[in-house]
């Protein structure tokens, strides 16, 4: 059924289902999960793509699986604020290169659209995949962050203190805030 032809057929470019997976998105509003969300947990759940499904069948899904894809939205906006996937979702790159707009090592401008999306704190020291860790590097910096002694934190999200070899710290902001309606 992956591969759209019978395993049996000479022709096909490889057996049925080797080398290729499917991905099922089930979307559960977290209060409706718990059964806590307003009129007790009874938002809807969706399969991506397909549409409405019903809690029980939704609850099941969530109980069976042994992969989670976890991704964290705002409960007003619906913009994307974190996953625990180290490759962050659409949504959340979009944001990120539009609050950034450029890279963000201080003097740098290079455009948004030729950066890295960097993980501040590494994902693989434990940092995670969200808003206020993760901000845009020409490739030449996003090296620079990790084979030099130059060091960065970001102390808000957006927000870069860059410390030099020399300990001098400069701070670098967004060149402007951004809101999704």
């Amino acid at each position: 059924m992956l591969t759209g032809q019978p395993s049996g057929d000479p022709d096909a470019p490889h057996a049925a289902g080797v080398g290729i997976s499917a991905e099922i998105a089930v979307v559960i509003p977290m209060l409706t999960l718990l059964g806590e969300g307003k009129g007790d947990g009874d938002e809807p759940a969706a399969i991506v793509g397909t549409g409405p499904i019903d809690l029980t069948t939704a609850r099941k899904l969530a109980g069976s699986t042994t992969v989670w894809t976890r991704i964290l939205t705002d409960p007003v906006t619906d913009q994307v604020l974190a996953t625990n996937d180290y490759r962050p979702p659409e949504k959340l790159r979009r944001y990120v290169r539009f609050r950034d707009g450029r890279c963000r090592f201080p003097t740098c401008n290079r455009s948004a659209w030729r950066c890295d999306i960097d993980h501040t704190d590494e994902w693989h020291d434990g940092g995670t995949t969200s808003h206020d860790n993760l901000a845009l590097l020409c490739r030449y910096h996003h090296v620079l962050k990790g084979n030099t002694p130059w060091k960065v934190v970001q102390s808000s999200p957006g927000v870069l203190e860059w410390t030099s070899p020399l300990g001098r710290v400069i701070t670098d902001v967004p060149d402007r805030p951004v809101r999704f309606s």
